[in-house]
């Protein structure tokens, strides 16, 4: 099923229509199938608002996928029923959407899959939304409806006012992760050895609720002695390597802290790093430069971002909750210290921003505390746009123009 969440709409193909099929994929909290126009509709353009109440239901809850022309037995897959002119009906579709559902879900997409000289089938992604709640306007009604296991159940006047709450509240509760771990980070103690400030990556739920089952055991199960590495393409520029410093403290185990599982390393030559990972899929990245350190380079400091998001999607996916949004935040800061403070004690870090090929910029002076803005990502195509993002602001705080904007990020083996 990863294809239908990750895979560009226009890159699905006949393959990935038969994988799900082979696979007995079955329908679940982010998955709808459709053999035939639902109600008492003859085409599917006569079904719109029906339709449209599954998207609005995934926009309402965790987002997801619904696939139109998938025959199904028991909520599984069991084969395909192409839709003639599917491209022409996906199109309709889509308009008929923008019309009927208010507010309009920003990211849905609405695509036709060719399957064979029959016809395709029709997908559409819909993420979840920070807008919610959505309706459907039909006939001088306003329905409203979530997505809840494997179908989408209506909301009434008082449930949609609860949902709302409840939408914030989990809005509310991202935003104490977030803060509970900036504080952790700033109250880190000074070593002798250490420069007094560092950066701290964490990626976590926006919005959804999820436990990572067995964590101690997802955490441990891959080693990655040498690191996660990505190729970065910047045109004119060669390609790249970034790669990950959390890795290394990894390889110095793992011991338990409250809901989570946390490693960390301190030398005189890495500095301290610390990976975190927690129940509710959370993953917390510290680095603290050594001393003798008096530049901190971006590429690592990209690896580490990267890293964070991977593992995060990781235990997403294990979670089962495959398209729950992340949020990503990051920050420079002055350890031993407190988030409570009004004037914390500023630190300045030169920050290398310096690509191989590029025109030779000294590095940038970052005062501490800055804090970058909030990247969110939903599928892993995600991943480019926020390393374009990530990298785009490093550039803007270290003062560094002229400097090649990354137009690619492709993942390496271990």
């Amino acid at each position: 099923m990863h294809e239908l969440f990750n895979k560009p709409l226009s890159e699905l193909g006949p393959a990935d229509i038969d994988a799900l099929v082979h696979r007995g994929d079955s329908e679940d909290q982010y998955t709808e199938f459709k053999e035939q126009p639902p109600g008492k509709a003859d085409t599917w353009q006569k079904a719109t608002s029906d339709l449209a109440s599954e998207v609005v239901a995934f926009a309402n809850a965790d987002g997801g996928v619904l696939v139109l022309g998938i025959k199904e037995e028991g909520n599984q897959a069991t084969g395909v029923e192409p839709i003639p002119d599917a491209e022409k009906v996906a199109n309709s579709l889509h308009r008929s959407f923008t019309s009927i559902i208010d507010p309009y879900p920003v990211g849905l997409e609405v695509a036709a899959v060719p399957y064979n000289e029959i016809g395709g089938v029709i997908v559409a992604r819909v993420p979840a939304s920070p807008e919610a709640p959505h309706g459907v306007k039909d006939k001088q009604r306003f329905r409203v409806t979530v997505r809840r296991g494997e179908e989408a159940k209506p909301l009434d006047m008082r449930d949609i006012q609860l949902h709302t709450l409840e939408t914030r509240r989990r809005a509310d509760d991202a935003e104490q992760r977030l803060e509970a771990r900036r504080a952790a980070f700033w109250e880190l103690p000074m070593h002798d050895g250490l420069v007094p400030a560092g950066y701290r990556i964490t990626v976590t739920p926006a919005r959804a609720v999820y436990r990572v089952p067995e964590l101690r055991a997802v955490s441990t199960a891959q080693p990655i002695p040498n690191g996660l590495r990505w190729r970065i393409h910047a045109e004119p520029l060669p390609p790249t390597e970034v790669y990950t410093v959390f890795h290394r403290a990894l390889s110095r185990g793992w011991r338990p802290c409250l809901r989570g599982m946390i490693a960390a390393v301190e030398s005189p030559t890495v500095g301290r790093a610390q990976f975190a990972t927690f129940e509710g899929g959370t993953v917390d990245v510290v680095r603290i430069p050594a001393a003798s350190e008096s530049v901190v380079s971006a590429w690592p400091l990209l690896g580490d971002y990267l890293g964070a998001v991977e593992l995060a999607t990781m235990l997403r996916e294990t979670a089962g909750a495959g398209r729950a949004e992340l949020m990503i935040d990051v920050e420079f800061a002055t350890i031993g210290s407190s988030t409570s403070e009004v004037n914390p004690a500023a630190v300045d870090l030169h920050l290398d921003v310096k690509m191989p090929g590029a025109l030779p910029n000294p590095p940038g002076k970052v005062r501490t505390p800055l804090r970058f803005p909030r990247y969110t990502l939903v599928d892993q195509e995600d991943l480019n746009r926020v390393a374009k993002e990530f990298w785009r602001d490093l550039c803007d705080v270290a003062g560094v123009v002229d400097m090649p904007a990354i137009t690619g990020v492709e993942r390496l083996e271990r």
